[in-house]
């Protein structure tokens, strides 16, 4: 039996006085501020770190389908060509000659004819042929660097 004279509790739940601030932190629902902040600090690294590497994938991707149109366009500007040395009856012509992209030749609406859908529609090219060969394409597409394929040689990319 206890005393009258010391109490054992404080409150109406009868908890006694010395686990009165455990019964307070166990029976709690929510996040506290100190942890809430925690994991911004985390997300907010961890999107630091991840940001600047995915926009080097975006900037990549974009390069490389701006590659693949300008390879369409050499594609389609070679198949031209030999289709255009056809109808001279295979005679071809020894001089250079450049066409570009809206200038209204029938070389360029044939190279169109075979592109379709496979450039943007506000990209511009510019084509270099000697004779029945393309020489060189310059690809710029419509938010782009130009893009320059030189037969032989390569791919370069203006800086």
């Amino acid at each position: 039996m206890i005393p009258k004279w010391k109490s054992v509790t404080d409150n109406e739940k009868g908890i006694p006085k010395m686990n009165r601030w455990k019964h307070i932190r166990e029976d709690r629902n929510g996040f506290t501020l100190v942890e809430v902040l925690a994991v911004l600090v985390i997300i907010a690294i961890l999107a630091a770190v991840a940001i600047p590497t995915m926009s080097g994938f975006i900037s990549d991707a974009r390069k490389k389908s701006y590659t693949s149109q300008a390879r369409n366009v050499y594609v389609a500007a070679q198949a031209a060509a030999l289709e255009q040395e056809g109808t001279n009856n295979g005679i071809a012509v020894a001089s250079i000659v450049e066409y570009t992209r809206g200038d209204g030749s029938k070389y360029i609406a044939r190279v169109e004819a075979l592109l379709g859908n496979d450039v943007e529609s506000g990209s511009s090219f510019k084509i270099t042929l000697d004779g029945n060969k393309v020489e060189e394409i310059e690809y710029t597409p419509e938010d782009g660097k130009k893009i320059t394929i030189t037969g032989g040689k390569g791919v370069t990319y203006e800086d």
